[in-house]
């Protein structure tokens, strides 16, 4: 019988509101449907949605919204309002940034500023929006990737900076606080920090978090429509115009309405389409420990203990300033047991909204933030999910995912120095009137890690407690020099990474400083900046880098000289070579002759015809012929010029002793414009040099040069490979795979896949390769080759290349190759683009099992 009442009830309820009897009344869940008369002055239906129902729009309508500001005049638009860029922004902020509202952009005070004639509004949630679908639109149409990306495009910049954002380019490395994890985090569109919203959708694909604890966004909407829970907003002091620079903004958890329904319940998926929302008049629940008095009229409520810091109202856009304030949604475990966020710097804001009927709402919403670390970490500890429990092995990397995804500062201050010890939050939400009933006990949040787990690393202890926590750095209560001790000074064992100081309390740490440039007298030699023995005098001479440095007389080794090089046309000098090409310090030695000895052509310094028969006779010199020792007579040489551009030439010797000599040395300097292009040389340090392939200089026109003749590697013959060619040769390596697939992926995806596996790192090359081989060979691409299903995403894979995959994301963590998987920094992300691309355009010739 219930059955059967379960399934006609709501039938018989939709039949009726479909009736065209306009002033009917109708009792729903102790709530009354009101009329809809049409008001002159306002516009709306009675609940805010602009459909002429009288009940809001069920989540995910893609309707779009008629209704005008309380005044009618709103001018924002409201699609950019609602994802944070409205009147707040900067237009002329660099990179577009989407700002956030501050207390001094409250409209000025108005000579009536003391008409508050608008009774208290009272607005509950109705819907939110987590990441997990578009802020703005509807989902339909958009692929995965897109709808993954939603997270970037509603949000706050509530850093004021933007880091790796998509509309800053020039900015990439500019952070705020210094990363925590692995890698820089970055961004959504326009600077929008949001790392909750990227993470969420994430958790929430894990059935065992986001269908247990109901951490998606269809479990939320679907207890908040329902009426499980939700957060109560009161409105008080409101003039009731577009602008009112003053207003009070009091927050109350509700554990829901006070005659929910009883013949349906969540989790469902149908809940919109086949169920009624509660209406305005339904009585709500309030938390009396909200309550800063009793409640002494019904439908009335008294100040809060949790109010906004200021409030005002511009543009017909409620702005509320939180500061630190907690997000509450009490559920009672019988469904799902809420949620509770402790909030820094908190912010919301959205548009009111009075229908033709006197009813409000709140449209376009958004509250956002920073979450401290530790207290999102507490959040998850307040849901059950603790360490060595069931669920132990997901906390676990659930919590190395949030400690890793930190962004900003919790205090809102800026230092690229200092860890990012908090996260940021963004959520879209609408809100709709309701009637607030009597106080209800909650039952406070309690932390679920048990006395036997505290003071292990996975939950949050007190600093100074002589216990390392996992948030924390050191801890100040452990003695000096054990393990977890605080350190009072760094260690300067590594010139190149100088360690500094940074961080208070627990956080106090030993950060190595990146050395980025070459400076004399540091003790490093950086060589990833440039820094050679020439640049740096803490850098040693190193043979093989292409640059002369100290102590070397040629570089690299190949230009080193030898006999054959040298050259010596001076019979007076005997030619040598000393050093070391290999060394990088190989010269050539002329060695003049001093010996008196006869017939070596020669006729040494000091030497006569008496003791050596190469000199010249003195009776001879001047009888017009060459005799014996001489090397001219009347006919001596005046210039010892050779014609080669390449030598040193200098005449020695006189005439008037019949011994003038010519002597050319070779030159080995580079210079310009001298004629010599000496064979260490090339164009590019010597313009009287001739480009030359295969000397590993890009010169002239040269394209490339690589210094091989290799082909299929980029550069050949000093040209350009297309990375077409590349992907056809790269393929053939594996001849398994049809023809029909290379053709196709070398068409449409080649560059990716040069990227993938023709990279400048041979063991990445390989990796990404794995990955793509693996998949080729079960027939898949990205995540279901590395798991089967949304629980196993965040716990394990058992998908068929889950080796390949984790070692081409270099981490077990399935989070964090989840994450990595969409970072084209690591193999695993470079072989999901692949993926997704031979998905797109060779699915049917690439993906079918080998």
């Amino acid at each position: 019988m219930r059955a059967w009442i379960g399934a006609v009830l709501p039938f018989l309820l939709l039949q009726a509101c479909n009736m065209a009897d306009s002033d009917r009344l109708e009792t729903v869940f102790g709530a009354e449907v009101v009329t809809n008369e049409p008001d002159p002055v306002s516009t709306g239906d009675g609940d805010g949605d602009g459909d002429g129902d009288g009940d809001a729009a069920p989540p995910g309508d893609g309707q779009s919204d008629p209704t005008a500001s309380p005044s009618g005049d709103a001018t924002d638009d409201d699609e950019r309002c609602a994802t944070g860029d409205c009147w707040w922004s900067d237009p002329e902020a660099a990179c577009g940034g989407v700002g956030v509202p501050t207390a001094d952009m409250a409209p000025p005070a108005e000579p009536d500023a003391d008409d508050r004639g608008v009774p208290d509004i009272y607005l509950g949630l109705s819907r939110v929006w987590l990441g997990e679908s578009p802020r703005n639109g509807s989902a339909d149409g958009l692929s995965d990737e897109q709808i993954a990306e939603s997270w970037s495009g509603f949000g706050y910049d509530l850093d004021n900076t933007c880091t790796n954002s998509p509309d800053c380019e020039a900015s990439t490395s500019t952070v705020s606080c210094k990363q925590t994890g692995a890698e820089l985090p970055y961004d959504g569109n326009a600077c929008r920090d949001n790392t909750f919203a990227r993470y969420q959708p994430l958790v929430a694909q894990a059935p065992d978090l986001g269908e247990v604890y109901g951490l998606t966004e269809a479990a939320l909407n679907c207890s908040l429509y329902h009426g499980d829970y939700t957060l109560i907003t009161r409105i008080s002091g409101y003039n009731g115009r577009p602008d009112d620079p003053q207003v009070r903004v009091d927050y109350y958890a509700s554990p829901g309405l006070v005659s929910p329904p009883t013949f349906w319940e969540c989790p469902r998926s149908d809940f919109a389409d086949n169920y009624t929302r509660w209406k305005p008049t339904a009585e709500w629940h309030v938390n009396a420990a909200d309550l800063a008095e009793d409640i002494e009229a019904p439908g009335q409520l008294p100040n809060s203990n949790r109010t906004a810091v200021r409030a005002y109202v511009r543009n017909g856009y409620l702005v509320a300033l939180n500061g630190e304030w907690e997000m509450s949604l009490p559920g009672d475990n019988s469904v799902f047991p809420g949620w509770s966020m402790r909030v820094q710097g908190g912010v919301l804001t959205g548009k009111l909204i009075k229908g033709r009927d006197g009813i409000w709402s709140l449209k376009h919403g958004l509250m956002a933030g920073r979450i401290r670390g530790d207290d999102l970490i507490g959040s998850f500890h307040q849901l059950g999910l603790c360490p060595g429990e069931a669920l132990g092995s997901i906390f676990d990397t659930v919590e190395t995912f949030v400690l890793e995804g930190l962004d900003l500062l919790a205090d809102g201050s800026k230092n690229a120095e200092t860890p990012c010890d908090a996260m940021s939050l963004a959520i879209g939400f609408e809100s709709q009137q309701i009637t607030p009933g009597p106080a209800a006990e909650v039952n406070p949040r309690v932390d679920c890690c048990l006395s036997e787990n505290m003071g292990s690393p996975s939950c949050p202890v007190g600093c100074g407690d002589g216990r390392l926590a996992l948030s924390e750095k050191c801890d100040t209560g452990i003695p000096e020099g054990e393990e977890g001790a605080c350190p009072s000074a760094c260690s300067e064992a590594d010139p190149c990474k100088p360690e500094k100081l940074v961080g208070e309390g627990c956080q106090v740490e030993c950060v190595p400083m990146e050395i980025t440039s070459a400076e004399d007298g540091d003790g490093c030699c950086p060589a990833d900046a440039g820094a050679t023995a020439v640049n740096d005098d803490d850098c040693e001479s190193v043979c093989g880098n292409s640059v002369v440095e100290p102590d070397e007389t040629c570089d690299p080794p190949g230009s080193c000289p030898t006999e054959s090089t040298c050259g010596n046309t001076d019979v007076c000098a005997s030619v040598s070579v000393t050093g070391d090409p290999a060394m990088c310090n190989s010269v050539c030695e002329l060695e003049e002759k001093t010996e008196c000895v006869n017939d070596d052509m020669c006729c040494a310094p000091g030497c006569d015809h008496n003791s050596d028969n190469d000199c010249p006779r003195p009776e001879d010199c001047g009888n017009g012929r060459q005799d014996q020792g001489e090397t001219c007579d009347g006919d001596c040489p005046t210039s010892c010029d050779d014609d080669d551009p390449c030598t040193v030439d200098t005449r020695v010797g006189s005439a008037r002793t019949c011994d003038v000599r010519c002597i050319n040395r070779m030159i080995s300097a580079c210079m310009d414009d001298d004629m010599c292009c000496p064979s260490s040389c090339n164009n590019e340090n010597d313009n009287d040099c001739r480009v030359t392939c295969g000397n590993q200089v890009q010169e002239g026109d040269e394209e490339c040069d690589d210094g091989n003749d290799t082909q299929w590697d980029g550069c050949h013959e000093c040209k350009e490979e297309s990375p077409q060619a590349i992907c056809e040769y790269l393929f053939t390596m594996e001849p398994s795979v049809e023809e029909a697939c290379v053709a196709c992926q070398c068409q449409h995806c080649a560059d990716e896949f040069n990227a993938c596996s023709n990279g400048p790192n041979a063991e990445e090359n390989e990796l990404c390769a794995d990955v793509l081989r693996c998949g080729r060979a079960n027939g898949c691409t990205g995540t279901p080759c590395f798991c089967t299903n949304a629980l196993l995403c965040i716990v394990e894979g058992d998908g068929p290349c889950v080796p390949q995959i984790t070692a081409a994301a270099d981490t077990t963590s399935p989070l964090v190759v989840l994450e990595r998987s969409a970072n084209v920094n690591y193999p695993v992300g470079r072989a999901g683009v692949v993926g997704t691309c031979t998905e797109m355009n060779c699915a049917d010739v690439c993906l079918m099992s080998q």
